[in-house]
């Protein structure tokens, strides 16, 4: 995983060894999406503890969460961008908001024999 890694704050998670599909609507997240594709990166899926998941404010998310590859996207009928990710644990150490969206300032993968599960405060 690269040093800084965008976030994207949800309310379920993304399990390991398992896909999550999406629908990507807000400019923030289809340029992060955009720049996943052009980098060859992932993103991080966290767990949004309170806060809404669409449009901005105060939000509050664990501190583990699962860095997520796309798999495979399409256009769908409603006309949005659907993104197919799956991918491993993550565990993120600093957290900042710059741009348009949160970005994980130090995020590393987390061995799975090792890591404990859910949200860390």
């Amino acid at each position: 995983m690269s040093e800084a890694t965008a976030l994207f704050p949800l309310k379920f998670l993304l399990v390991p060894g398992c896909h999550l599909d999406l629908q990507i609507f807000e400019a923030r997240y289809l340029d992060m999406v955009s720049r996943c594709f052009r980098q060859q990166q992932g993103f991080v899926v966290v767990g949004l503890e309170s806060g809404s998941e669409v449009g901005s404010g105060n939000l509050r998310f664990g501190a583990i969460g699962c860095e997520a590859r796309i798999i495979d996207w399409q256009q769908r009928d409603n006309g949005l961008l659907g993104i197919r990710v799956g991918g491993r644990r993550a565990r993120l150490s600093e957290v900042g908001r710059g741009g348009r969206g949160w970005a994980g300032d130090r995020a590393g993968a987390l061995d799975p024999r090792t890591a404990g599960c859910g949200p860390a405060g």
